[in-house]
């Protein structure tokens, strides 16, 4: 199995910043800090306005899992400590259901099979029925129909064990059943739900170890997953956001042999096909994406560049399929998360060794 290198090379300079770009618009501003530095944490905007901050580890050599939870409140900047985890995890999935709790699925010791349920009116975490596989590096979806589908991941060391079953979640009955498998094993690749209401799965790694190009289209309605052509460049740790206009941009992540790479691309559901659009302005591996609703632009944060962290954040305009530079955070960042909250602006929190800030992007 081929080994990446990238990883040890950004956990040495993790505390470097990003180099210094032309801003366009936009702009980062310091917000209360948790009660406890993480990375590889999740983080869900409750519908309460709220953010619930989830998982993830800290002090990375030594591996301390972080069982609290937190929440953040915008109208104060403060975070407030809410309940614990039954289970330790990194790398799983979080998922606002209908009813306004979250789903926590995977990411925890081999085998990761636990999933919980956060109850914000009581702040408390109760378990929930048992996936059939264990998985992290897994995506996470939720359906027009209120289940959420769960596809892919690792067992255990990705690039050996890796997951080609899915799985739905009936929040109704806190029960699991298994749905149709893809056509491959992968794992660290995107999800996205489409205007259609079928999730579009892209890239990853494959049990080979190397990056898949391929991308299949997941139906509910008939619970089997059919090809959605081939990528341009097969990627893994890449980032995908739905355009207002039905379209999915992926962007970044790294390639077989181990680049980090700034290249994007569209798939289109009325053709089935992928092209290629504008290069981001960085490289970038372990960083954020989140579409704008009102503005139809995609905003990129932080990341590696291979082996640098950044603190630079960038926007993608569908309309002319171009990247410009925005602000760049008050801090360089990998492994952090990010919410769009109530008022329009973007949460960023924690990342790196197992860091304890937040900023917000307004745009």
């Amino acid at each position: 199995m081929r080994i990446h290198t990238t990883i040890p090379l950004i956990f040495l300079l993790a505390c470097v910043t990003g180099l210094a770009s032309a801003q366009s618009s936009g702009s980062w501003t310091l917000t209360g800090s948790l009660h406890q530095g993480r990375y590889g944490a999740n983080g869900v905007t409750l519908q309460n306005g709220q953010v619930l901050a989830l998982g993830g580890v800290y002090l990375l050599r030594h591996s301390k899992a972080v069982l609290a939870s937190e929440l953040y409140d915008p109208t104060t900047g403060n975070w407030s400590v809410s309940g614990n985890l039954n289970v330790a995890r990194i790398h799983g999935t979080a998922t606002l259901l209908p009813s306004g709790k979250v789903l926590a699925a995977g990411g925890c010791v081999d085998p990761c099979t636990s999933v919980e349920v956060y109850d914000p009116s009581t702040g408390a975490w109760t378990l929930t029925g048992s996936m059939a596989d264990g998985r992290t590096y897994h995506t996470a979806t939720l359906l027009p129909n209120g289940k959420v589908l769960v596809a892919g991941g690792c067992y255990s060391a990705c690039g050996i064990y890796v997951q080609s079953s899915a799985e739905l979640y009936d929040p109704n009955s806190g029960t699991w059943s298994v749905t149709g498998s893809l056509s491959v094993g992968r794992a660290q690749h995107t999800a996205t739900l489409l205007q259609n209401g079928k999730v579009l799965v892209a890239g990853g790694i494959s049990a080979s170890g190397s990056e898949n190009s391929s991308a299949e289209i997941y139906d509910p309605a008939t619970g089997k997953w059919s090809s959605a052509g081939n990528m341009i460049t097969g990627r893994r740790f890449a980032q995908a956001a739905l355009l207002t206009n039905g379209r999915v941009v992926v962007m970044g992540g790294q390639d077989t042999p181990g680049n980090t790479l700034s290249s994007t691309e569209l798939y289109d559901p009325s053709t089935n096909k992928w092209s290629a659009t504008g290069k981001m302005t960085s490289p970038r591996l372990y960083f954020v994406a989140l579409p704008f609703l009102v503005s139809g632009k995609v905003l990129v944060a932080g990341g590696a560049n291979p082996s640098v962290i950044l603190a630079s954040s960038e926007l993608y305009d569908p309309l002319t399929g171009k990247w410009s530079a925005t602000g760049s955070m008050n801090l360089a960042r990998i492994y952090h998360f990010a919410v769009i909250l109530a008022n329009g602006k973007v949460l960023v929190a924690t990342g790196n060794t197992g860091d304890a800030t937040a900023e917000l992007y307004h745009p």
